[in-house]
């Protein structure tokens, strides 16, 4: 079990509540509702401290402002230097992505670029309300080899993880099995490069590639460089904030926002078929249903219900990520019940056959597997 999903924030219901209320859309939290809250803090260190580990700082000076809260005056200046550090942070990261996506365009190589810094210059009016603290990058599989070779050559070297070792290590079985990512870093590790033939991440191989690609989209002001159209990307944001256990509540505003802005024009029939496709229906469905109740996001009923697995799955997902967990900012991650890992053999594999899609698969490999 990694750090991260060891690591479980003790978090007070009032200190959840407010930060949840501060990062609701204005329409859907009163300005009385926030200043009252913000008022009533009294443990501004922990409050700052969640509000930090789910990357949401921005939003309590947002929400101190649009409701006219008055906060103590260090608070207010942790705030000011704390947004200052993130906009200083994200314009560093813009100008590393630059020139790896002119690196890529230069050696005529597609790359999608995912979360953050798609998303900070797409769906957030200011890059300190979306921090993130690498780059993830897609490319197509047949690239592999001439990508890796262009991060070399502009001054990152491989940082080959347990996970990765492990697949290396473990032989085939029959074709199912999805890369997960390579990491590469500067000299310095102060730039963290995540390089991915799958934006999904699930531990099987993809299905919808060739339509994910068709359907990218240039990425403003990075030329060069895609991100993926707006149904992949409620799919591949879905299953990320899933595959994480919904530990960042960032990640859930990150859909919030998406349906926002897109909601009038996304094509549902997509979105549904893309997700059944590939075994991820209930990753969907329960992210969005979370970014309704607990952010407001403007979904319908019958856009969720479309999406929503059995009885039998939804009760299993409500247990394995409760929402008074999600709710409380207290959950935390998985792995197993959503990645499928041949390199862990069984442990690896039963969790995610139970709980996801594409069960037939899963099942294949894990006869596979079994019969050595």
């Amino acid at each position: 079990m990694s750090p991260m999903e060891q690591a479980v924030f003790p978090v007070s219901s009032k200190v959840a509540t407010t930060l949840r209320l501060c990062v609701r859309e204005p329409a859907s939290a009163t300005r009385r509702e926030v200043s009252t809250a913000l008022a009533a803090v009294e443990d501004w260190s922990a409050t700052l401290h969640v509000a930090t580990q789910h990357r949401i700082v921005g939003y309590i000076a947002r929400a101190a402002a649009e409701s006219n809260a008055a906060l103590p005056h260090p608070v207010q200046q942790t705030l000011r230097h704390l947004g200052l550090v993130q906009t200083g942070e994200g314009l560093r990261m813009e100008s590393h992505l630059r020139r790896i996506a002119d690196a890529f365009h230069t050696a005529d190589i597609p790359v999608i670029v995912l979360k953050g810094p798609a998303l900070a210059r797409t769906l957030y009016p200011a890059i300190a309300l979306r921090p993130y603290a690498d780059l993830d990058l897609t490319i197509r599989d047949d690239d592999e080899d001439a990508a890796i070779q262009v991060l070399l050559d502009v001054g990152f070297h491989e940082v080959v993880d347990p996970p990765e070792r492990a697949r290396r290590s473990q032989r085939s079985h029959g074709g199912h099995e999805g890369h997960f990512h390579r990491r590469f870093e500067t000299a310095d590790d102060s730039v963290l490069v995540e390089l991915h033939l799958d934006p999904l991440q699930l531990g099987l191989k993809a299905v919808c590639e060739a339509g994910r690609w068709q359907r990218a989209q240039p990425l403003p002001g990075v030329p060069g460089a895609l991100m993926l159209g707006p149904e992949d990307q409620v799919v591949q944001l879905s299953v990320h904030a899933h595959k994480h256990g919904f530990e960042r509540l960032i990640w859930l505003k990150d859909l919030d926002l998406l349906v926002r802005q897109h909601g009038d024009t996304l094509n549902w029939g997509l979105v549904r078929k893309v997700a059944r496709a590939e075994g991820v229906c209930g990753s969907v469905w329960y992210a969005l249903w979370l970014t309704r109740e607990l952010l407001g996001a403007p979904l319908a009923e019958r856009q969720l219900k479309a999406l929503r697995p059995a009885a039998p799955v939804r009760v299993l997902y409500r247990c394995v990520w409760p929402v008074r967990s999600v709710a409380g900012l207290t959950a935390r991650m998985h792995r197993r019940a959503v990645q499928f890992r041949a390199a862990e053999s069984l442990r690896g594999m039963l969790p995610a056959t139970l709980l996801m899609g594409r069960r037939w698969a899963r099942t294949r490999a894990l006869v596979e597997v079994a019969l050595g």
